[in-house]
């Protein structure tokens, strides 16, 4: 079990990812006072990993580290720094058309929310199994209003091809042998109805 723990402290602190602090009272209380909310406001909080993607070509999303505060009224996403929390971003339950889950709810770490003018994908940043989970489908159930659909594996594919190709051009290494590549270009779009 030691062994178990210094490899995961040492890969945390290799990899420069940090723990968001929000379970000890004092920290909640930081919380609350920073994003200016009440105690009855918050319905869940969770640690994960996050990213928008809009639509249009298939561009990968950089992930950034947040803490998601599920709230009776919305989604916030927030930062920590400074020893403050800041809020990144806000969906509204109207906002959200549908989801997209690549496994069942009950496996996948990640899951996308489709709003009409972008994407959000978020992932579980230290799952514990039984309890990050039941947040996330809270997440989903309190974002995802009646009449909404949530899509799960190939259903609701939300990135397709093009006739369009993308170029490129270099020579093999160590040589001056010209190479040309063809990519297709991915579209990554809305797949709600």
């Amino acid at each position: 079990m030691r062994f178990a723990i210094t490899i995961a402290t040492i890969c945390l602190a290799l990899t420069g990812c940090g723990h968001i602090p929000y379970e000890q009272p004092a920290d909640r209380a930081n919380l609350e006072r920073d994003l200016r909310l009440n105690p009855s406001d918050i319905v869940t909080i969770v640690e994960m990993a996050w990213c928008e993607r809009l639509y249009g070509d298939s561009v990968p999303c950089r992930r950034s580290d947040a803490l998601v505060v599920l709230t009776q009224t919305d989604l916030l996403v927030t930062e920590y720094a400074g020893k403050k929390y800041r809020p990144l971003m806000r969906i509204k339950p109207t906002e959200v058309m549908c989801a997209h889950l690549s496994e069942g709810i009950e496996k996948a770490p990640n899951f996308l929310l489709f709003t009409r003018e972008k994407a959000y994908e978020f992932w579980l940043q230290w799952p514990d199994v039984k309890t990050d989970f039941a947040k996330k489908k809270l997440i989903l159930n309190r974002m995802v209003v009646s009449g909404r659909k949530s899509f799960t594996g190939i259903e609701g594919g939300f990135i397709k091809g093009t006739d369009r190709v993308a170029f490129g051009a270099g020579t093999v290494p160590g040589t001056t042998i010209p190479v040309i590549s063809r990519t297709p270009i991915l579209e990554f779009f809305n797949p709600c109805p």
